[in-house]
């Protein structure tokens, strides 16, 4: 669909996950507390009726999390340790910690 064949108040989004926009006028649309901007006419657009539903996704499992930690040893034995693994650790042990909590053994 393109952004012409919006009608004025209609919400949408230029691309699958970005922000979720106003039509204000022929050329414009706003995003909440900013101005007006404009759009091309022929530009194309995902109307809210189009949007796909949000995708459910299953909580971690702990498998899951013992998958990604192995995977992390694996890294860190071929490249050593980096910073970059040492982010990907420390976000593992924080998911672990919620999928603990949300399970009821924390």
């Amino acid at each position: 669909m393109q952004f012409s064949e919006l009608p004025v108040g209609a919400k949408f989004r230029f691309f699958q996950r970005g922000t979720l926009l106003t039509k204000s006028s022929k050329g414009g649309y706003t995003t909440p507390g900013a101005a007006e901007q404009k759009a091309a006419p022929d530009v194309e657009v995902i109307s809210e009726e189009d949007m796909p539903d949000p995708v459910k996704r299953a909580p971690a499992k702990p498998d899951d999390l013992a998958l990604i930690s192995k995977a992390l040893d694996d890294l860190e034995a071929q490249a050593g340790k980096t910073p970059e693994l040492a982010a990907a650790r420390q976000a593992l042990r924080r998911l672990d910690a919620l999928a603990r909590m949300k399970s009821g053994g924390g």
